[in-house]
């Protein structure tokens, strides 16, 4: 998405528009388990936690309150299905599809995986 900020900041008539950002489909919480499962080469599962439960966990793991209810907020905005909108802004804008989200992830996966720091 930084190739669209690029290109919407230093090219002309992209002054007062709004665009919605996209990859070429709309996925589940568990589609992207799948995915991750395919190119991780072990299981990998989405569980769906009762609000409440979500929260507690959230805050146990050190997320501010109100980090927490925004992360509710959008996990049933997931349930409710109002996160299935798929534009072709980044198509217009950069002329090219947007990449997959299996192909995002073997582009940065060295970027999610966790680093271990030698304890000294």
């Amino acid at each position: 998405m930084a190739a669209v900020a690029v290109k919407a900041l230093t090219e002309d008539g992209h002054v007062g528009k709004a665009y919605t950002l996209t990859g070429p489909e709309a996925l589940t919480n568990k589609e992207i388990a799948h995915i991750l499962s395919q190119e991780l080469g072990r299981e990998i599962r989405f569980v769906t936690l009762p609000a409440a439960q979500l929260k507690e966990a959230l805050l146990s793991a050190g997320v501010l309150e109100w980090n927490a209810d925004a992360l509710l907020d959008l996990q049933r905005l997931y349930r409710e299905g109002k996160a299935t909108t798929v534009t072709r802004d980044v198509e217009e804008i950069l002329g090219r599809k947007p990449i997959s989200f299996a192909q995002f992830f073997r582009d940065y996966r060295s970027d999610f995986e966790i680093r271990k720091q030698a304890v000294s």
